[in-house]
């Protein structure tokens, strides 16, 4: 991304990651736990609605553009807006 589009960048999203913690009797229990938010440029790119064991499901894929990070990685998860994306 060029350096003259940095007013591109005006939504803010979180990274998060998976934590594995024990609970009181040794189970493992997975929690997502935020790793860092950051400002984004977002765009949309397609959306559907399919059928799954007898239950709607809403499928959405979008393009997030940052600045460049070392640290993430695709067992990661972005939230924006309330909704999740894996990347």
């Amino acid at each position: 991304m060029k350096s003259d589009h940095i007013g591109a960048l005006r939504y803010r999203i979180t990274f998060q990651q998976l934590s594995q913690s024990s609970d009181a009797i040794g189970g493992k229990i997975d929690s997502w736990v935020n790793a860092f938010s950051l400002w984004t440029r977002y765009e949309p790119q397609r959306s559907r609605e399919m059928f799954s064991e007898h239950f709607l499901e809403n499928e959405e894929v979008a393009l997030f553009t940052i600045r460049y990070r070392s640290d993430i990685t695709p067992v990661m998860r972005i939230i924006f807006n309330t909704k999740q994306y894996d990347i």
